[in-house]
């Protein structure tokens, strides 16, 4: 008995003492940390910075007109430089001469002369053609289109137009937005120049003795402001489609009795620089349109009594260019079959026409054109003076070119 009372008393102490000791227990303990929980979703994230991003360069601006054509004028060689002053006829109704006067010089355009039947889509072919063979500086192609007994090409896809008088009787709206149907058609058959509108004043109590253009009823009325409103109107509508015009023929055929194509000499005795006739092709040669200016072959005894306007500086330079401002491109009339040129060898019309400062010149003759080039070779190589205005008629196309869209996009 007393064993086991013994036992119970050291059990008994020792409980006693292991819960004195879970009581006083002073040694040190880690701290009871609160259990981690995530953080809440009002919690502003911690943003890390993103890289700066550099914006593409702007592409560049397009070039101007004046920026693109001196862009092309230096891929073109000498001679392609010297082509760009010739606009060659091409009979509409046999093309195919065309073949050997598009390379040996390449000229700088192409005129459609005669009378054709071949549809747009068939002139447009044979024009992409021409056109498939160029650099840099695509044709002029050229037509006279300007209604009634003067519209070259007549086939399907070309409406008729009227002459020049009736159309003169349409309103400037109506006149404009038929110019540029007519000129749309054109556009479509890859015809970018037109040898169109006439600017001439013609006497309308003689118009039937005005054999080169009251005859065909090829004026647009009787008085200076009709025919300003009629040929602006043509202008403009002709611009719209992407064609250019030609104001013709400076400083007027409205006052002679003969025809320039089928005479001798023709001699104007009343037109001087304060005419009517000339203040209308100034005006119309200011349009934004910027239209050709072509200048006649006839004799004006009150500018130049001595040379055919085509060859006269004082009318092309002297009056044209810097009394009256013109800036635009001037092409002569036909310098290859006209009767009032034929007294002068063919190589110098060319060159005489170019000293006188025109830009283009243009002969309906395709055999005319190489001893008009070969004579402009060899006067420019011995002339730096010739030289120098043949490189700026040949810029100032170029020029055209551009501001017309066929040398490529410009500001």
């Amino acid at each position: 008995m007393a064993t086991l009372s013994s036992r119970r008393a050291v059990l008994a102490q020792l409980a006693a003492c292991g819960l004195l000791a879970g009581c006083a227990d002073d040694r040190p303990r880690s701290p009871v940390l609160p259990p981690t929980t995530p953080p809440s979703q009002t919690t502003d994230p911690v943003e890390t910075p993103s890289p700066t991003r550099t914006p593409p360069p702007a592409p560049p601006p397009p070039p101007s007109p004046e920026e693109l054509a001196e862009r092309v004028w230096g891929q073109l060689s000498a001679e392609e430089r010297l082509g760009e002053l010739f606009v060659v006829g091409v009979p509409a109704e046999d093309p195919g001469r065309a073949a050997g006067l598009l390379d040996d010089p390449p000229v700088g355009g192409v005129f459609l002369s005669g009378r054709s039947g071949a549809s747009v889509a068939d002139v447009r072919t044979l024009v992409d053609g021409w056109q498939s063979r160029r650099g840099p500086s695509p044709l002029w192609i050229a037509t006279d289109h300007e209604g009634g007994q003067v519209q070259l090409l007549r086939g399907s896809g070309f409406d008729r137009l009227p002459s020049a008088l009736e159309q003169g009787r349409s309103s400037t709206a109506d006149l404009r937005d038929r110019a540029a149907v007519w000129a749309r058609q054109l556009a479509t058959a890859g015809v970018n120049l037109d040898f169109a509108p006439v600017a001439d004043l013609v006497d309308p109590a003689h118009a039937a003795d005005n054999a080169p253009i009251g005859r065909y009823d090829r004026q647009y009325g009787g008085s200076a402001e009709a025919v300003q409103a009629s040929a602006g109107a043509v202008v403009e509508g002709l611009a719209a489609a992407g064609v250019t015009a030609t104001l013709k023929h400076f400083p007027g055929l409205g006052r002679v009795r003969e025809n320039t194509d089928y005479a001798d000499r023709v001699v104007d005795r009343e037109t001087g620089p304060d005419s009517a006739q000339v203040r209308t092709f100034a005006r119309l040669a200011a349009s934004p349109a910027a239209p050709f200016v072509m200048v006649s072959t006839a004799v004006y005894a009150q500018i130049d009594p001595d040379a055919p306007a085509a060859f006269s500086q004082a009318v092309v330079t002297d009056l044209l260019r810097t009394r009256l401002g013109v800036e635009a491109v001037v092409i002569t009339d036909d310098l290859g079959r006209a009767r009032a040129v034929r007294s002068v060898p063919v190589g110098q019309r060319a060159t005489r026409a170019l000293a006188a400062g025109v830009s283009l010149v243009l002969t309906a003759e395709p055999s005319t054109l190489a001893p008009m080039v070969a004579a402009v070779r060899r006067r420019r190589d011995r002339d730096p003076a010739f030289a120098r205005a043949c490189d700026d008629a040949a810029r100032r196309s170029l020029q055209a070119k551009a501001r017309r869209g066929l040398l490529g996009p410009t500001a």
